[in-house]
């Protein structure tokens, strides 16, 4: 429930989301004084859009609220306001759909980078710690579609063929390690691999952490 009572704004869950310490965790039990609010703030989420209430310093952290009756709390807000006489400025209202896109685009897109980095890193660790190191080298371009390199290693008499992850600046003659497996020699993985799972396992939590802190960092900056 969210409603107005004299000069205060009180937020108070309703069963069952008063349940296992859900109002304190989330900070949904609130009765905060109307003067406290500094912004009032229209924003759209992936869910439909919200209002979000940012408070002083002094007071609790912003919370944004999902409305039946937004226009009706905000003037009720704007009234109770006037009537206490706080010198306060009037909430300010404003859309950030473009720090809303960005921000479901980042952990969309990192979330899927992250699955992509540690479903890599298990093998990366495999060939290594099972594998045998070998020097390859560059002895082919593979011109079906994008030119990619093609590394050659031999494994007593026969010899293999592995296309590199960083192949398509290489030319003849370029080396580059790799690691196979002694029960099947044909199985290798290219040393870059790790470099590359690293990469975007960092790439991914910045994203991640992007889309977490983005709306915080915005507001502050602005």
């Amino acid at each position: 429930m969210v409603y107005v009572q004299g000069p205060d704004l009180v937020v108070s869950p309703k069963f069952p989301f008063n349940l296992a310490f859900l109002p304190e965790i989330y900070g949904l039990d609130l009765r905060v004084p109307i003067a406290s609010i500094t912004e009032v703030e229209k924003t759209d989420h992936l869910f439909g859009r919200c209002l979000r209430i940012s408070f002083a310093k002094s007071g609790p952290p912003a919370i944004e609220l999902q409305l039946r009756d937004e226009a009706g709390l905000i003037h009720y807000l704007g009234r109770a306001t006037a009537a206490d006489q706080e010198p306060a400025a009037s909430p300010k209202l404003r859309k950030s759909w473009r720090l809303t896109f960005f921000r479901v685009f980042a952990a969309i897109w990192g979330t899927g980078v992250l699955i992509g980095a540690f479903s890599g890193l298990p093998e990366d660790y495999r060939f290594r710690h099972d594998g045998i190191e070998v020097t390859g080298i560059v002895d082919g371009i593979d011109n079906s579609g994008k030119p990619r390199a093609i590394l050659s290693y031999s494994v007593g008499d026969q010899r293999y063929h592995l296309s590199p992850i960083f192949g398509s600046d290489t030319k003849i003659g370029d080396t580059g390690r790799l690691f196979y497996l002694p029960a099947d020699p044909g199985q290798a993985r290219d040393a870059d691999f790790l470099v590359f799972d690293l990469g975007a396992l960092g790439l991914g939590l910045l994203a991640v952490t992007a889309s977490i802190f983005g709306g915080t960092v915005a507001r502050r900056l602005s």
